[in-house]
């Protein structure tokens, strides 16, 4: 019987987020659960998000272990907080979220109730004028098993947030799973493939306890369309390493990088021009990533995809009418 709850390592990259990092911080130093290393990434910011990150943790005599780096992104700051982190557990917390304050108690007391190396939490979607959510309880604990996990998150029943979940650091560390350093969008997604094919089970614990700040005015750009097309190049490589390593999974995979392109189809029509949509899907050749998606065994799915194929416009007019519903 362990004597000493594990120890949970909390990695926050920070850059320019001084307007948010101190309820981000103030809600991890508030946790129920005590054996917590708070490890900050200083990815470069030049705003004084450091100082106010300290100044919150010095209210709550809590130490942080401040790692300074040049600006490298997302990905770089998380590895570099994987490589230094000492807990038995790590999770990631973006600097503009927030937790509540069982979050982390809740995915330790899962993954051991389990035995499992990986549990998630619910996320829920919170706004600057309501930063801290509804405090929504389900508390219907559970074991996914593999197979279901992935059906589950190719098709969205489950929707997992990379920050809402806890992961044995020695597990991550032994499979050499970091995330890719040459993405400066969809990250996370690309993580989450890797991570989640090699797991028996996956714990759950039925409560959404992840506040995802939802920013206002973001919207794609040039820019974003080749850091979209750099996605789309590195996933492929991605699924079809999956498909090479998990032949057992292939009834699965075989529709990942359809479905994921139709996901980043989606989200660049809802937040760019027409315009700059319709030439984001000449330069990836659409049709080809997208058309298996068709018989991926899900209604909604196949529509979606089934509209994209017959007319981009239809489907950028049905995906900004979707977000606003």
């Amino acid at each position: 019987m362990k004597l000493e709850m594990p120890k949970v390592s909390v990695i926050v990259p920070v850059y320019k987020v001084e307007k948010y990092i101190e309820e981000s911080i103030r809600s991890i130093c508030e946790q129920e659960y005590r054996n917590i290393e708070i490890i900050i990434i200083n990815d470069g910011t030049p705003d004084s998000s450091i100082e106010l990150a300290q100044k919150v943790a010095s209210s709550y005599s809590k130490t942080l272990t401040i790692v300074n780096k040049q600006n490298g992104g997302l990905p770089s700051a998380r590895n570099v907080g994987i490589k230094v982190a000492t807990g038995d557990y790590l999770c990631f917390i973006d600097s503009d979220d927030m937790i509540s304050t069982r979050h982390i108690s809740d995915l330790v007391n899962v993954c051991e109730k389990y035995k499992t190396k990986v549990a998630y939490a619910d996320f829920q979607l919170t706004h600057e004028t309501n930063r801290y959510g509804e405090n929504i309880t389900h508390n219907v604990t559970s074991c996914i098993k593999h197979n279901i996990l992935l059906r589950g998150f190719l098709v969205r029943k489950f929707k997992i947030h990379c920050c809402a979940l806890i992961i044995d650091r020695k597990y991550l560390i032994s499979n050499d799973l970091l995330f890719d350093e040459k993405l400066r969008y969809g990250e996370d997604i690309d993580f989450m493939w890797r991570l989640f094919p090699t797991l028996d089970s996956i714990a759950y614990t039925g409560n959404n306890t992840y506040l995802y700040l939802q920013r206002s005015g973001s919207l794609m750009t040039s820019q974003n369309m080749e850091r979209v097309i750099t996605l789309l190049d590195n996933f492929k490589i991605t699924v079809d390493q999956l498909l090479s390593n998990y032949p057992d999974d292939r009834q699965v995979l075989k529709y990942l990088y359809g479905k994921a392109a139709l996901a980043f189809y989606r989200t660049f029509a809802e937040t760019s021009s027409y315009e700059l949509f319709e030439e984001l899907l000449i330069k990836t050749n659409y049709k080809r990533n997208v058309w298996k998606v068709v018989f991926i065994g899900n209604i909604k799915l196949s529509l979606l995809t089934i509209s994209l194929l017959v007319s981009p416009r239809l489907f950028a007019d049905v995906v900004k009418q979707m977000k606003t519903r």
